[in-house]
């Protein structure tokens, strides 16, 4: 246990959920939704307010969660890949494969639906740790104005990388992280999402070119270090210079925690989302996983607390169901992740104009899933090029 403070034998809630981004609010909606007492606390005065993220989503979401689609602001159909030596490929999927929203609507959207399904929420409360007794839960949040103290049965930590809290429940956070960068300015002439490779622009990883809607685009990368080093290349690349209006653009960088922690249960406490590495290892993007990884801890719960039974064994089928979910996929990702670490620009070209081949991109239209790359990556590695690209992910994952 994290501390011997005495909390009182009848919290005023059954769980308080620490953060209202897309883990935080579903998780609430849902349990909130099956008769439970239900805090939702947002240490921005606003969900999303400070999000650093592109908003694409991808259609299966919006179907398994009913999302709201009078949110979206642009759809991708089409992605157009720009690599090194000047190599591009476009890839035309013939169908909707995600939707772009902003964050700040989105997230404030969902968290309307976790209140009125029954959750109070509380905004512009920053909580910094908390503690654990065999009676509950408690956390201290702070406001503009005070302090006061919360009590439960349980808590739900979808905190992201906001590692002090999850310390504080001796809860270990994600094993890596990556740097995310991003910003949002006007451009023009950009219809479709571009993505870029190589080591001048993310290096083992990509850059993107995402147009919004009335002119606008956000432009960034992820990469494992020089994040704005490698944004200001994509700038400044013939494909973009001359098409931005950086006059009044504000360069955002945040962490995106990769790899999940060893454990994400334990007494009174489930984590989930970002914090629980509940993230695309391909693409590092985590709405649909994290809500999927929301999903499974309100089941959880609800049954936890009907029960009356919070210990860490009663709250395991929590971390055996979101693993056996994701854990396959994350896996594959690392393993194109590693591979990425090691090609060079000239077996990236080479591998972009394979790619480019009409038989393999019949393969990749017929496979390929926004959420799910499993798939698509062992139908590709069976390709006699792709499949040795692919192998070299594997092989060094094995010898980490």
């Amino acid at each position: 246990m994290s501390s011997n403070r005495s909390l009182a034998t009848d919290p005023e809630w059954d769980v308080i959920v620490v953060g209202a981004g897309p883990a935080g609010s579903l998780c609430a909606e849902h349990l909130a939704g099956r008769g439970h007492r239900i805090l939702l606390l947002e240490r921005d005065h606003r969900p999303g307010a400070c999000a650093n993220c592109t908003g694409i989503i991808g259609e299966e979401a919006f179907e398994v969660f009913d999302l709201p689609r009078g949110l979206v602001v642009n759809t991708i159909s089409d992605v157009v890949f720009r690599g090194p030596y000047r190599r591009e490929v476009t890839f035309e999927g013939g169908r909707p494969l995600a939707h772009i929203v902003r964050r700040f609507e989105f997230d404030a959207a969902l968290a309307e639906r976790a209140e009125q399904a029954g959750a109070e929420l509380r905004t512009g409360v920053r909580v910094a740790g908390g503690s654990r007794s065999p009676h509950g839960v408690e956390v201290d949040g702070v406001t503009d104005k005070r302090t006061e103290t919360f009590r439960g049965r349980a808590i739900v930590l979808a905190v992201g990388y906001h590692l002090a809290i999850l310390r504080s429940f001796d809860m270990d956070g994600p094993r890596e992280f990556v740097q995310g960068v991003q910003l949002l300015c006007r451009a023009k002439d950009l219809h479709q999402t571009e993505v870029y490779v190589g080591s001048k622009w993310a290096p083992g990883s990509f850059g993107w070119a995402v147009p919004l809607d009335q002119g606008w685009a956000k432009i960034g990368l992820t990469t494992s270090g020089k994040a704005r080093q490698h944004l200001d290349a994509i700038l400044a690349s013939e494909h973009l210079a001359h098409r931005l209006d950086l006059s009044d653009a504000r360069v955002r960088l945040s962490p995106i925690p990769v790899g999940a922690p060893g454990r994400t249960h334990d007494d009174r406490v489930l984590v989930v989302g970002e914090a629980a590495g509940q993230v695309k290892t391909t693409s590092n993007g985590g709405i649909y996983y994290s809500m999927l990884g929301a999903r499974e801890a309100a089941a959880t719960l609800d049954a936890a607390l009907r029960r009356d039974d919070l210990s860490a064994a009663a709250l395991s089928s929590y971390e055996t169901a979101w693993r056996g979910l994701l854990e396959p996929e994350l896996q594959a990702g690392q393993q194109l992740r590693e591979a990425f670490d090691t090609i060079s620009d000239a077996k990236l070209a080479a591998l972009m104009w394979i790619g480019g081949m009409e038989s393999l991109m019949d393969l990749i239209r017929n496979r390929a899933d926004f959420d799910w790359h499993r798939p698509l990556l062992d139908e590709l590695s069976g390709h006699r090029v792709v499949g040795q690209f692919l192998k070299m992910g594997t092989r060094r994952a094995a010898e980490a």
